[in-house]
Formats: C-alpha cells, sequence, structure tokens
C-alpha cells in the first residue's frame, strides 16, 4: 500500500479553501473520517535544481480529486491570490497504524497552471502546479528538515495565516 498525503490550503483572501473538503458532500463516498477539512492527494511531484551557487526552485505539482475546492483553485489562479499551503504525508508503521511521517510547508505560494481531466473509467481529477517562495520539509520521525527562501527580501510579505484559537 502506497502512502497518503492529505493538503490544507489556507489563501490570503478566500481563508480556509480545504474546509469541508473531505466531506461526502464534497467527494462522494472517498471522504474518509478526521480528514474532513483536508484534500486528499493522488501524486505529487516537487522540482529543485543545483545552480553550482544554491538552488534553483521549479515548483511543484500536485493531482487531486475536483472536489469542493475546484471553483475556489480557480479563483485563486484567476485573482493571483497568495496561499499558505501544508502537505501530511502518512505511512503505515511497524505496529500496522498510519502514522504521520512527513510535512511539507509553502509560503508565498501562487498557482502557476491548473488542468482538469475528465476522461472514461477515470476518476476525475485536476493537476495543480504552484510556484512557491517558501519550502520547508521536515520527517517527523527521523527528526531531519530542510527549508529555502528563494527571495529573502521579499520574506515580510509572506502570507501566514493566523494561528488557531485553542479553546
Amino acid at each position: 500500500m502506497s502512502d497518503i498525503v492529505y493538503l490544507t490550503v489556507i489563501g490570503e483572501q478566500q481563508g480556509a479553501i480545504s474546509a469541508g473538503c473531505g466531506t461526502e458532500s464534497s467527494v462522494g463516498n472517498r471522504w474518509q473520517i478526521a480528514h474532513e477539512d483536508e484534500i486528499f492527494v493522488f501524486s505529487l511531484s516537487n522540482s529543485m535544481t543545483s545552480t553550482g551557487k544554491g538552488s534553483q526552485l521549479h515548483g511543484l505539482r500536485f493531482c487531486k480529486l475536483i472536489d469542493k475546492s475546484t471553483p475556489l483553485f480557480t479563483n485563486a489562479i484567476n485573482n493571483n491570490e497568495q496561499l499558505f499551503i501544508e502537505f501530511y504525508f502518512y505511512r503505515i508503521n511497524r505496529f500496522g497504524k498510519w502514522e504521520k511521517y512527513y510535512y511539507i510547508q509553502l509560503r508565498g505560494a501562487f498557482l502557476s497552471d491548473i488542468q482538469c481531466l475528465f476522461s472514461e473509467n477515470r476518476l476525475p481529477t485536476e493537476t495543480i502546479n504552484v510556484s512557491y517562495e517558501y519550502i520547508l520539509c521536515k520527517h517527523l520521525i527521523a527528526n531531519t528538515e530542510f527549508s529555502y527562501l528563494a527571495l529573502p527580501e521579499n520574506y515580510n510579505r509572506l502570507f501566514i495565516p493566523p494561528a488557531k484559537k485553542i479553546h
């Protein structure tokens, strides 16, 4: 069995884009308990190359079901909305339980391309390309991490959503 990846997205203008995306009304019988406000990701790829003096980011691409967030992503690309994006990776541990083991955070993220695919004998999906100014990758079990800020002069401009209030 492959790993499972979930995504949360907060837009600077639209707020919680992923809210309700994992519900039955959004994805039908594919919904999963405890992940109602997350988006299920089928595939993800991130590209970075060496320049000899550092790194060059080439963006991140992910594929997801057509769901409640589809029109909201269209709004985001249309309005060039800045996004805060988090990916959570789950795997089966040695006890046979799902564990969250890897995490990717993108700040200063903007959608650069959306492709919808509706075809015979396939689930309706969309593939989204994201450019970003900051990336943080963490292996939560092995306790290793990497972060990269593409444009340091824009650091104070990066959108970070307010912290959740704990009651």
